[in-house]
């Protein structure tokens, strides 16, 4: 049992705007992937109480996130991360990240390798995805994450961006059951909320010979710390290290893409 007032202040675009964002893109709204995922709050606060196994607990303004997955299955692989407590100069200031990726199943039963990485900073949202943004990732089998994400040409915000997050984790871990296509729930997955985190963001901007470079004087976000992040691997096989490309394949990366096109056309006329 729970009694426990929410809190948001970001879900999944600029804090205040009218329209926020599908995480996955607007054909998650159809059977198109799978599975489906949308973060439904990015960061917020939480305040009550929990009964659990004959245990109360009590809690005030512990941070809060959320999200939905639905559909037949986690992906065959996939890594995750989120961190939104922060220690020294962001401790009391909004600063959220979210970050995943996997081997996910398409149409046709095809399968593609994707990841994100995005931001919530004082209420601006940062989101390098694959149809609109260069992503890498480097995630080892257990106890390190490094995410990076560019998003140079406007179509994805009006911020040209640069984010690099680097997580360590040196506890075991909790294993967690997840929905399997073939075995339903079962321990596939390994959780937890100790890793240590450091993120960093830069805005970009044109220099004379035409390519971006990060603008000059403090960054947007300068390492910022967390001993709070949550983290996460499952599904497999991981024999070592998974690095990798986030490239979405056409066409539902054009399809995907269509509605920053259109945005980034409208706020050229306006």
């Amino acid at each position: 049992a729970f009694d426990i007032a929410l809190e948001p202040a970001s879900f999944w675009g600029d804090d205040g705007a009218p329209d926020q964002k599908s995480t996955a893109g607007w054909l998650a709204s159809y059977s198109v992937f799978e599975p489906h995922w949308q973060v439904m709050v990015a960061d917020g606060r939480a305040s009550g109480t929990a009964f659990w196994n004959g245990t109360e607990y009590r809690f005030e303004d512990a941070a809060l996130y959320v999200e939905k997955n639905w559909g037949g299955a986690f992906p065959i692989k996939w890594y995750w991360t989120q961190c939104n407590s922060w220690s020294g100069a962001w401790r009391n200031r909004r600063l959220s990240v979210t970050g995943g990726g996997g081997t996910r199943i398409i149409p046709l039963g095809a399968t593609e390798d994707l990841g994100m990485v995005c931001v919530h900073a004082d209420g601006n949202f940062y989101e390098a995805v694959p149809w609109t943004s260069s992503m890498t990732w480097n995630v080892g089998d257990w106890g390190s994450w490094m995410l990076s994400g560019r998003t140079l040409d406007g179509s994805s915000s009006a911020r040209p961006f640069e984010v690099e997050l680097k997580i360590t984790c040196d506890r075991s871990g909790v294993k967690l059951r997840a929905p399997t296509k073939s075995d339903g729930l079962a321990y596939s997955l390994k959780d937890s909320f100790e890793g240590k985190a450091e993120l960093s963001l830069w805005d970009m901007v044109e220099g004379p010979d035409g390519n971006y470079v990060r603008k000059e004087g403090a960054p947007v976000v300068d390492r910022a710390q967390s001993s709070q992040c949550a983290v996460e691997v499952g599904g497999g096989p991981w024999w070592d290290a998974w690095r990798g490309d986030a490239k979405m394949k056409e066409p539902m990366r054009t399809m995907v893409r269509a509605p920053y096109v259109l945005e980034r056309w409208r706020r050229g006329i306006m």
